[in-house]
């Protein structure tokens, strides 16, 4: 089961998966293709020891197997984008591991009910902690607007 912590959008906040995320959205911004409403996320994983964290964002394009579709890529919701990260630098690392190292993410948004939340409750470790700052979808615009002043401070 998972543990859905909902925790300020604050670039001081307390838990430093947020502050990571939040940083990384800001630098990410000046790419192209990315905006403030793009849904970021943060998977902290432990390898050889030392907490590591990958990050997601749904502008990101995540490369699959060739021949599956069009192109060789899709995107994801930004929780499945860092996933996707985390878990293939797991794997390069140590494939041998049965239970993934997640201990905790971030997502700025919470898991949409319909098919995010169930995949990562399949994913994720039991007991992890999602930590998320508004909710899916009543508090969509809230979310839009925090992310734009984010973004352009």
């Amino acid at each position: 089961m998972i543990n859905l912590v909902q925790t300020p959008y604050d670039l001081n906040s307390g838990y430093p998966i947020v502050r990571r995320t939040l940083e990384d959205k800001k630098k990410l911004v000046r790419h192209e293709g990315f905006g403030p409403e793009s849904c970021c996320a943060t998977i902290e994983y432990t390898l050889r020891g030392n907490a590591r964290y990958a990050f997601g964002n749904s502008q990101m394009q995540v490369e699959m197997p060739p021949n599956i579709y069009a192109h060789n890529w899709v995107k994801l919701h930004g929780e499945m984008a860092a996933l996707m990260a985390a878990i293939r630098r797991i794997e390069r690392a140590d494939s041998t591991n049965i239970v993934l190292p997640i201990t905790s993410a971030y997502i700025e948004l919470r898991p949409c009910e319909a098919n995010c939340l169930p995949a990562l409750q399949n994913i994720l470790p039991d007991n992890i902690t999602v930590y998320f700052s508004f909710l899916h979808p009543t508090q969509v615009d809230q979310w839009k607007q925090s992310a734009r002043a984010l973004c352009a401070a």
